[in-house]
């Protein structure tokens, strides 16, 4: 313990320099690498309200198109039933009147037909 003592009362100056270098040092990186994550921070906060926005934004594009899908698909439902409608009234008079058919074929062809 007295060597040391001694060493230090020798070289009490140069210590004490180095010690306040090293402790500069060892300051300026802890508040530079404070500043960094506080850069990264108010980068990832920007970057994530940009893509908050171009989400909003989206979704809203997406409601947009669905509205427009679903009122064309109402239209086109409305168009079909009404061609429905209009293909069923179409058969009015007999069809079949070749010799493929015998006679009593023919005839129950023809009534069902004319029943409608």
């Amino acid at each position: 313990m007295p060597i040391i003592l001694a060493f230090i009362k020798a070289f009490w100056k140069p210590i004490l320099v180095i010690t306040t270098i090293i402790v500069l040092i060892l300051s300026a990186r802890i508040y530079a690498s404070r500043q960094y994550d506080a850069g990264v921070n108010d980068a990832t906060a920007t970057f994530q309200e940009k893509l908050n926005k171009l989400n909003a934004d989206q979704q809203k594009q997406m409601a947009e198109a669905s509205k427009r899908y679903q009122e064309q698909k109402t239209i086109r439902d409305k168009n079909q039933e009404i061609q429905y409608v209009e293909v069923e009234k179409i058969v009015q008079q007999p069809v079949y009147l070749t010799d493929c058919i015998d006679a009593d074929g023919l005839r129950e062809i023809n009534s069902a037909a004319a029943s409608k």
